[in-house]
C-alpha cells in the first residue's frame, strides 16, 4: 500500500496477535518489533533508557540496514547482513544473553554475518585481533597478530613489524631471536 512519499506500507500481525500497518524503513531498521504492547515494559528499553546489549542490537542493524549509517556501504559492498531471526530482539537477546561490562558484538568471522554461531561478546583486545586487516604470524605452533607476538616475545612491535614486513622479509623465528642493537647518537 503505498503512501504519499512513495514509501511501501506492509500489514504486520505481531506475537500478541494484533494487527499493524507499518513502513518498510520502520521494519528494515528493526525499529518496529511489535505493535506497540511491549513498548515500556522490556527492561532493555524502560524508562526510554537502551541497556548495552539493547544498543548493541540496534547498532548491529543500523549498519546493516540503515544507509546514512555510516558504516553501511562497507558493510552492504561485503555482503555483511544480519539473519532473520536476530531482527528480532527478543531472538538476539535469548542468542547472546546479556553484554558482560567491557565487551562489544564481534563477529568471529570477518566475512561472515552476524547470527548465532558467528557472533560473540568481545574485549577491545579480543576485537583489535580479529580484525581483517591484522596480520597473523606462526611461532611455537600457535598464530599471533603482531601485537600478541610482541607481547609473546618481549620484542617490541615496532621492531617486529620492521624485520617482518620489509621486502627482504626475516622469518619470524629470526626477527625474535636476532638481538636489538642499540644505537648511540655522538653530538660533535
Amino acid at each position: 500500500m503505498p503512501t504519499s512519499n512513495h514509501s511501501a506500507m506492509w500489514l504486520c500481525r505481531c506475537v500478541c496477535g494484533a494487527e499493524k500497518t507499518l513502513p518498510t524503513a520502520g521494519l528494515n531498521n528493526g525499529k518496529s518489533v511489535s505493535c506497540g504492547c511491549k513498548r515500556g515494559t522490556h527492561r532493555h528499553t524502560s524508562a526510554g533508557a537502551r541497556t548495552p546489549t539493547y544498543a548493541s542490537w540496534q547498532n548491529m542493524l543500523a549498519r546493516c540496514f540503515q544507509p546514512s549509517n555510516p558504516a553501511f556501504a562497507y558493510y552492504r559492498s561485503r555482503g555483511i547482513t544480519v539473519c532473520e531471526r536476530w531482527r528480532a530482539f527478543e531472538n538476539f537477546l535469548s542468542d547472546m544473553g546479556d553484554r558482560a561490562a567491557d565487551t562489544t558484538l564481534d563477529r568471529i568471522d570477518n566475512s561472515g554475518g552476524y547470527e548465532p554461531g558467528n557472533c560473540r561478546w568481545a574485549t577491545k583486545r579480543e576485537q583489535a585481533n580479529n580484525r581483517i586487516t591484522n596480520l597473523r604470524f606462526s611461532w611455537r605452533g600457535a598464530e599471533y597478530t603482531l601485537a600478541d607476538l610482541a607481547r609473546a616475545s618481549g620484542v617490541s612491535k615496532d621492531i617486529l613489524r620492521e624485520r617482518l614486513c620489509r621486502q627482504d622479509g626475516w622469518t619470524v623465528e629470526r626477527a625474535i631471536e636476532t638481538p636489538v642493537r642499540k644505537h648511540i647518537s655522538r653530538s660533535k
